[in-house]
């Protein structure tokens, strides 16, 4: 025998071997319930939520706000219709129009108020 076919036997494992050690390493399959796997997809399913729920309270909240901007601005303008209104009302008595009419060079015949002379 050459060295070179010593060397290739000696190297060489037989197929007995190698078939007995592939029966003893049982291959573990990782199922698709595994607790780590549980745990991870709880975990992101938690903080997800987490997410959402900030995320929501920031739009109520915004929504709120709005809300509070606008009763606002509807107080505002009733406090300006109630001083119109008081205006109106002072405005439309006969003793004021005959002063405004006599304050802007309006003359009276017989009551009635007319432009010029």
């Amino acid at each position: 025998m050459s060295p070179l076919q010593r060397r290739i036997e000696h190297h060489e494992i037989p197929k007995q071997k190698v078939a007995s050690t592939l029966k003893k390493q049982k291959v573990k399959k990782k199922g698709l319930y595994s607790l780590q796997g549980l745990i991870g997809i709880s975990s992101v399913l938690v903080f997800m939520l987490l997410i959402g729920q900030l995320y929501l309270d920031a739009q109520i909240n915004e929504i709120h706000y709005r809300v509070e901007k606008k009763k606002l601005e509807i107080d505002q303008q009733t406090v300006v219709n109630e001083e119109l209104y008081s205006k109106i009302s002072e405005l439309s008595t006969y003793s004021r129009a005959m002063e405004v009419a006599k304050n802007n060079g309006l003359s009276t015949y017989e009551n009635t108020i007319t432009i010029g002379e």
